[in-house]
């Protein structure tokens, strides 16, 4: 049995996620998004005794955004992934950067 509870808007922009697998007592987590005109970020932590915890935010606007992600190990103290990235965007020309 896999449920989600979502509270839409708790606040303008945010969202609150609740998400868990019956039997599976290591499946909970918890996230939280908030999305903007220019901006958007997600948080997220599982709901264990060492829980990995993961984040991601971009800003940006027509012509420029940026972005990155990192997930953290609280068991272990490491970061499993981190990630970054630039665009740039104009009407006869796109570059990116990861």
């Amino acid at each position: 049995l896999f449920a989600t509870v979502t509270i839409d808007e708790p606040t303008p922009g945010l969202k609150a996620i609740c998400s868990f697998t019956v039997p599976d007592q290591r499946s909970g987590k918890v996230e939280l998004q908030y999305l903007h005109d220019y901006v958007g970020i997600t948080t997220s932590i599982g709901l264990t005794a060492t829980p990995i915890v993961e984040a991601s935010g971009v800003i940006g606007n027509e012509a420029v955004v940026v972005g990155g992600e990192v997930a953290f190990d609280t068991a272990s103290g490491d970061l499993r992934k981190y990630n970054a990235g630039l665009s740039y965007v104009k009407p006869d020309f796109i570059s990116s950067l990861q």
